[in-house]
């Protein structure tokens, strides 16, 4: 799915979109035009949120961000003049700006983009992550969707970890980090089939009541449709993850057995989850988007 050619095509046109919109914004609130280059890459997209975000939420406290659409304006220049490999940045939430609001189910830690050039952070764990995903067949997905790390607590061992995304920050993730890779590749594979889903179903147009209500085994509450159709489409994925990391790898008893384990409960939340996902599904306006889902699932499911 991550992979169709088509469905590649039509995030990047959306994302097209959006980012243009956004420098229209930025421009608007310089009352000058101040971009020579367009936005590119998924890494200044999502910076470009975050900036966005924090104008409109701070912008009735009379704070100026010029210095940052400034910065901004040079990331682009700057990759314009000397396009690099795949990139993404990484952030610590305390170094970022918090914001205080009921309107979100998680904390919003919003990256300072002038602080861009120190923000290239070396946590080794997480580049071996992402390599490790690319290895078992994630490429599309992580070098698509990641954008900005921001890192929550730091753990250790096999402690439940907190990871999530926000819709309104396409191309984030946040995660808290450990020394495990096969757990740091799990949380980042999970997050970004969040971050892909979103975009695909705004670039598909797919809208959905939210008075329809489904049972979720991963909530233990109702959810509303959009909600079964990205839990069942990340785990889905992580299924697929601890399956290929099993087969392609020698793992340490201890990794192996917490790998086992989890594959065990998110095989079997799923397939009790299949009728209201199938439902859920049955909701998708597009044909191929609807196919898609079921051969993921399906996928998932088989191996």
């Amino acid at each position: 799915m991550e992979s169709s050619e088509e469905y590649t095509k039509k995030i990047f046109k959306y994302r097209h979109s959006k980012a243009s919109e956004i420098l229209m914004a930025f421009e608007t609130y310089c009352l000058s035009s101040v971009f020579s280059h367009e936005i590119t890459t998924i890494q200044q997209y999502s910076v470009a949120y975050h900036l966005l975000l924090k104008i409109y939420w701070f912008y009735e406290e009379d704070k100026l961000f010029f210095e940052d659409i400034a910065s901004f304006s040079q990331l682009l220049e700057t990759n314009a003049r000397a396009p690099s490999s795949y990139q993404y940045y990484v952030a610590t939430y305390e170094s970022c700006t918090k914001v205080q609001s009921q309107l979100f189910d998680s904390p919003v830690y919003l990256f300072n983009i002038t602080d861009a050039n120190h923000a290239k952070m070396d946590f080794r764990v997480i580049n071996d992550a992402i390599e490790l995903g690319i290895k078992l067949g994630f490429a599309d997905l992580l070098l698509n969707n990641l954008g900005i790390a921001i890192l929550l607590e730091k753990k250790s061992g096999y402690v439940p970890s907190n990871s999530y995304t926000i819709s309104v920050l396409p191309g984030t993730v946040f995660f808290d980090l450990y020394d495990d890779v096969f757990k740091v590749c799990e949380m980042i594979i999970h997050e970004c089939s969040h971050v892909y889903l979103n975009d695909l179903l705004a670039a598909t147009e797919e809208y959905f009541e939210n008075s329809i209500l489904y049972w979720s085994v991963w909530k233990s509450r109702n959810r509303p449709i959009i909600g079964i159709l990205h839990a069942a489409y990340a785990f889905s994925n992580v299924i697929i993850y601890y399956t290929q990391l099993l087969k392609e790898f020698e793992l340490p008893p201890s990794t192996k057995n917490y790998i086992l384990s989890q594959l065990y409960s998110e095989k079997a939340k799923l397939r009790e989850a299949l009728p209201q996902v199938n439902d859920a599904i049955g909701h998708l306006k597009n044909e191929d988007t609807r196919a898609a889902f079921y051969e993921k699932i399906s996928l998932a499911l088989q191996k």
